[in-house]
Order: structure tokens, then sequence, then C-alpha cells
């Protein structure tokens, strides 16, 4: 009884983890604390949880967002990036993770560099759609229908969700 017991309390507490970082996630988006907060949140994991480096990696560069320092911004952004495009590596069918190297990439101005994976990551969740039960799901298809490059067909496809 002990290892089932104890079987079901790793299940949930890394569930449990998962819901503060996504909670996170959501806020840092507007919030230099919380973008720091998702920073500490993840970095213990990121190197053995695909899931939790690729928001350790978008945390990093939402920390280029609140940066003054233009030098600070590009060192904030790729260091973001590598640990996203570690993560994917890792966990290639994961649509959270495509998900979060997406919006990172996008909202990133082309001349950093970073940008190489908008095409595929925005196929890769067209054809694997998050489950209306995720936690991101809401957040995923509204970002998705607010990116320019959409066509009327994909569009629909995003609302057929």
């Amino acid at each position: 009884m002990k290892p089932l017991f104890f079987s079901f309390f790793l299940f949930f507490g890394i569930s449990a983890d998962y819901t503060t970082v996504r909670q996170t996630y959501l806020k840092a988006v507007n919030s230099e604390a919380d973008a720091l907060q998702l920073e500490k949140l993840t970095q213990p994991q990121a190197a053995s949880d695909a899931v939790m480096q690729a928001y350790y990696g978008s945390a990093l560069a939402l920390k280029a967002k609140y940066s003054y320092n233009p030098y600070n911004k590009v060192v904030h952004v790729r260091s973001g990036s590598a640990q996203l495009n570690a993560a994917v590596t890792k966990f290639s069918q994961h649509t959270e993770i495509r998900f979060l190297r997406y919006s990172v990439e996008y909202n990133t101005p082309s001349m950093v560099g970073i940008s190489t994976h908008l095409a595929e990551d925005k196929a890769f969740i067209l054809s694997h759609p998050p489950l209306r039960a995720h936690a991101l799901f809401q957040s995923i298809k509204g970002f998705m229908l607010q990116t320019s490059g959409l066509t009327e067909a994909e569009k629909k496809q995003i609302n057929a969700w």
C-alpha cells in the first residue's frame, strides 16, 4: 500500500507544480516579478523535465522584455531560445513545448535571429491541437488566433478545436 500511496503523491505533486508554473507563466507576460518567479520555479527542474525546461526558457526570454539594456535583452532572449530548442529536442511531440517556443519566437524581433522555427511550430500546433481539458487550451487558442500570418482555413481549423 505504501508504494501506491507514494506513486499517487508523486503524480499529483508533479501536477501541482505544473499548475503553479502555468499560472505564473500567464502572469509573467505582464509582470516582471512573475517572470522572475517563473525562472526560480522552473530552473531546478529544467535539466530533468522538458516541459519545465521550456518554461524556464520562456522565463529567460521574458526577462528580455523587462530589461532596459539592449545587450541584456539579446542575451536573455538567446539564452531562453537555447533552452526552448533543447526542450523541443528532448520532447518534439509535445504541443505545449512547441507553443512556448512559437510564442517566444513570434514576439521576438527577427533581427535577433532566433525566429527560425515559426513555420515548423505553427504547423505542428495546427496538426496537434491541445486537448480542451488542458490548462492552457484557451490561452493557446487565443494566442494562435491573434497572430498574423494565419490563413482563413487555419483560423477555421483553430476555431473548430
